[in-house]
């Protein structure tokens, strides 16, 4: 799987998290991390805490594997009080909130089950902070990655153990990732370097172009004061001759008005305003 279809898978927007693990692939994953535990610790298999973390249905297969070990293997054991935990983020029991109950906090804490892919991350580092004594995931060969192994590593697990098969329409090899709280080494040895064929020069990074934005900068509004006109000749009004603020008279002559002797004059608009409103309005000429 090339790294575009990979990281397209990773972001999709909606992730196909519900996979149904077949009851034969549990049963021998629970087979898987007994035989771990048994080489690994001295206590008995009875005396540990089992956390199904996504159990998917009362009828999961993980947590119904487990469930009738206990039941019909381990019940009738001298001094055996092994127990089963599980959360299902469908049911209101989602792992990321999940916290050992309180009266079970003095047994042995062990996790195993078949995580959602999206956010496998988050689930390492969820699962780490439980510090369970161990820990297995069936996951993708490809999605044991260095980070992973190496964010355990940092916790003090190590990878203990790894099984690899191929499920039938699941895409790739599969595996049995177990990780155990010893601060020992992992059975493989992780390496970030990139090795390039001989002659070949590894691509120098462009970086980035800097994009500069240009703001446009907004004109002040600058409030011209209106300035007087000045009307120089009406021919009806002395008062209105002279200096007027803009803002309330009118800037503007009135030309060619008829007086009753149907000669033409010049007024300011105010005249001619005035005259509008007038019904009766005898028109007196300015004496020149």
């Amino acid at each position: 799987m090339s790294a575009s279809v990979s990281h397209k898978i990773k972001s999709r927007a909606v992730a196909n998290d519900v996979v149904f693990t077949p009851t034969v692939v549990a049963k021998d994953h629970f087979e898987h991390i007994k035989g771990v535990i048994q080489k690994c610790f001295t206590e008995t298999i009875e005396d540990w805490l089992f956390l199904d973390p996504c159990r998917n249905s009362k009828d999961g297969v993980y947590f119904k594997t487990i469930d009738d070990w206990i039941y019909y293997d381990a019940w009738e054991s001298a001094g055996a009080w092994n127990e089963i935990d599980w959360c299902e983020k469908l049911e209101g029991k989602d792992f990321m909130d999940y916290t050992v109950p309180h009266p079970q906090t003095h047994k042995t804490l062990a996790i195993i089950g078949n995580p959602p892919y999206s956010i496998l991350d988050k689930w390492f580092e969820k699962t780490i902070s439980l510090k369970p004594k161990v820990f297995s995931y069936l996951i993708g060969v490809h999605n044991l990655t260095c980070k992973r192994i190496e964010m355990a590593e940092k916790a003090g697990y190590s990878l203990k153990a790894m099984k690899w098969f191929k499920v039938q329409k699941w895409y790739g090899m599969s595996c049995f990732a177990t990780f155990v709280l010893d601060g020992g080494e992992s059975i493989v040895e992780t390496d970030r370097t990139v090795y390039y064929p001989d002659g070949e020069e590894p691509k120098k990074q462009k970086k980035p172009k800097k994009i500069k934005l240009k703001l446009k900068k907004k004109k002040k509004k600058v409030e011209v004061e209106a300035k007087p006109v000045e009307i120089k000749k009406c021919a009806i009004c002395d008062k209105r001759l002279g200096f007027f603020d803009g803002k309330y008279e009118m800037e503007v002559m009135i030309e060619n008005m008829i007086d009753d002797n149907f000669k033409s004059y010049r007024c300011c608009g105010m005249c001619g305003l005035d005259r509008a409103k007038q019904k009766n309005f005898e028109l007196v000429r300015k004496k020149k």
